[in-house]
């Protein structure tokens, strides 16, 4: 019977032991993992610097991720909350010396001293606790990282849409003005011949006056705009800022569904919350650890002077003595607090999860109807409502030509085809930052949803 219980005993012993050590393997691999990529991440930065080349959107995201200084300073506190994981272990070992100051007083004596090392042990699973707490830790901070690339690509992505949108402004008033010269012209030269009225030429001059301001004013916004960029990507003065000539306005083969699914698996904050809930669980299992005793083993080495032999010689004493020790954690209100501070910041991070996982799903449902929306006006404005504005402004100038319309008329309708254009390009332009909300909320590209929902 003996022999059963001893050998289940030890069977058991071993088993515990494998796990112990499958699951260091397991921690040291994801750790190295982490190390790995902060590595790559850090020579990206320097890789990338150089590119000069900025002929695309995705172009100007890549410089930012190797220069701006608020992705580099999230990726650095990222990266030092990873040095922060091996910080978690023994506490360094005490060496003591100590001697007795009277053998010093008397010649010929051999001086007492004693040599002593020791090396405190928490309890069993502190230590592996606090890694454990400081790696979710770090898992956070990495989150936050991302989150932070994502945000600023956001930022960059609507400022160079607005970029776009202005670019487009300034064609079309541009054209505009062209037309009404045009326009003007005929005015002028009819008003001459007496064919037409007077009112008709100011009215041309008038609009025609308006319009070179409004040029004036868009052109005028140009610079600003590209100083915004600028700092935004950190670009340097000896590259230049470009509109991009084509915004994405067209999204295919995703569902709603798939994109709400999409960002409450992926957002990234999200997951550093996530991950801050893993670290306050382990930080509540440390902290129940420590109400238990802490061990303390040591090796001393004494030498306690010299004793007389019967030749009249003398022998040094020399002892070696094993030490142990162990606290006495009986400051149970101080323990129970400890223990309790803890509950009480994991609830704390459980409750803002879940506050913000509303606020998410509150947001996805509002950035998809914006979505819809921007889509159905350009729908509307695309398929049939500028084709039709530019036939009503054909008619209405063929019948003041006629003498059927007075020229007002031609204005109102050139100025409505002049509202339907910029209605359209605002549209375009809500859907392509709608969209680049949506990703900077999931923490990816659109694409890779459109890859997803293909397979």
């Amino acid at each position: 019977m003996k022999f059963f219980f001893g050998n289940r005993l030890i069977t058991g012993g071993l088993i515990l032991m494998a796990f112990a050590v499958a699951a260091t393997d397991l921690f040291a691999a994801q750790l190295n993992d982490a190390s790995k990529q902060a590595r790559l991440i850090e020579q990206n930065f320097d890789s990338a610097k150089s590119n000069q080349d900025l002929t695309s959107i995705e172009d100007y995201l890549t410089f930012a991720d190797a220069n701006s200084p608020a992705i580099r300073a999230a990726f650095y506190k990222w990266k030092a909350s990873l040095e922060q994981v091996s910080q978690a272990s023994l506490p360094d070992p005490m060496l003591m010396y100590s001697f007795n100051p009277d053998n010093f007083k008397t010649d010929n004596t051999m001086p007492e001293y004693m040599i002593g090392v020791s090396q405190e042990f928490p309890w069993l699973g502190t230590i592996g606790a606090g890694k454990d707490a400081a790696f979710a830790r770090s898992q956070a901070e990495y989150e936050a990282f991302q989150s932070e690339r994502y945000k600023l690509h956001f930022m960059i992505k609507r400022q160079l849409y607005e970029f776009y949108l202005l670019n487009r402004e300034i064609s079309i008033v541009r054209d505009n003005i062209y037309l009404l010269e045009s326009w003007e012209a005929v005015a002028r030269a009819g008003y001459t011949a007496g064919e037409m009225l007077q009112s008709d030429l100011l009215m041309a001059q008038v609009e025609l006056g308006k319009m070179k301001t409004q040029l004036a004013s868009l052109e005028d916004k140009v610079n600003p705009y590209k100083e915004t960029i600028r700092s935004l990507v950190f670009l340097p003065d000896s590259i230049d800022v470009v509109a991009p000539e084509n915004i994405p306005d067209t999204l295919k083969n995703i569902d709603e569904e798939l994109i709400r699914s999409a960002i409450l698996q992926s957002n990234p904050d999200l997951k550093s919350m996530t991950n801050m809930i893993s670290m306050e669980k382990n930080m509540m299992k440390q902290a129940s650890r420590m109400n238990y005793p802490m061990f303390n083993i040591g090796l001393d080495y004494k030498s306690a002077g010299a004793s007389m032999n019967q030749d009249m010689s003398r022998e040094p004493q020399d002892s070696w003595m094993v030490k142990v020790g162990m606290s006495l954690p009986i400051w149970f209100g101080r323990n129970k607090a400890r223990t309790g501070e803890a509950r009480a910041r994991l609830m704390e991070s459980e409750y803002k999860q879940l506050d913000y996982r509303n606020q998410i799903e509150a947001m996805t449902a509002e950035k998809l109807f914006d979505l819809r929306d921007a889509g159905r006006q350009i729908g509307l404005y695309q398929s049939g409502l500028i084709s039709l504005a530019e036939q009503s402004l054909k008619t209405a100038y063929k019948s003041y030509e006629a003498g059927e319309l007075e020229f007002i008329n031609v204005i109102q309708a050139q100025r409505q085809l002049l509202d339907f254009v910029f209605t359209l390009e605002q549209a375009k332009v809500d859907y392509a930052m709608t969209r680049a909300e949506l990703e900077m909320m999931m923490g990816r590209d659109m694409e890779y949803l459109e890859i997803q929902h293909k397979e």
